[in-house]
């Protein structure tokens, strides 16, 4: 087979033989008419762009999606940005946060309690993850994650201060996305 007449695919599937004119970068259809590289670069391209549109009813992954949350609270939680962290909460009256013992009960709550433990975002406290987060599916709108953290921070003594904790949270697919209902952090040994 020459080169002016080799196999072509439509968009349809079917393979027709079409004629290529090498100078000026035009292909030739069976009934004569001339189609430009550039329009076929544009179907070609309207395609790409089109076909995300088709999947758009494929569900998104939840362990993805709270992963992703786990990230966003994480950075916040560096940032020291109280009201970015604990935006991950729902803003429900029974939404609780039990640290060491100690159950802190209501968004308002947990936020002034961040605020404190924080200093108003003026701490230099740095969290790292320790291995990846355990991620369990309870129910289709329920997720249980479980971190394993490491914090390093400056006391106001000026002593530098290591700790190790554990944080398990239940996490609820809401209206707004998904959010913490239910938080227990506790130091690690």
């Amino acid at each position: 087979m020459s080169d002016s007449a080799k196999p072509c695919f439509s968009l349809r599937g079917q393979v027709s033989l079409r004629k290529r004119n090498r100078y000026h970068g035009a292909i030739y259809s069976d009934d004569g008419g001339i189609m430009n590289i550039s329009r076929l670069l544009a179907t070609a391209l309207a395609m790409v762009f089109v076909y995300p549109g088709v999947r758009a009813d494929v569900p998104i992954d939840p362990k993805a999606e709270v992963a992703a949350a786990l990230k966003g609270m994480g950075d916040a939680a560096n940032a020291h940005d109280v009201e970015r962290h604990v935006g991950y909460y729902a803003h429900i009256p029974g939404v609780t946060l039990i640290v060491d013992g100690e159950p802190i009960v209501g968004w308002d709550t947990i936020r002034d309690k961040q605020k404190e433990w924080w200093s108003n975002g003026k701490t230099d406290v740095v969290y790292q993850m320790q291995g990846a987060p355990e991620v369990l599916e309870l129910a289709p709108n329920v997720l249980v994650t479980t971190l394993f953290m490491r914090a390093h921070r400056t006391l106001p003594s000026g002593e530098v201060r290591e700790g190790r904790f554990a944080v398990s949270s239940i996490w609820q697919k809401r209206p707004e996305g998904w959010k913490v209902v239910y938080s227990h952090e506790s130091t690690t040994h």
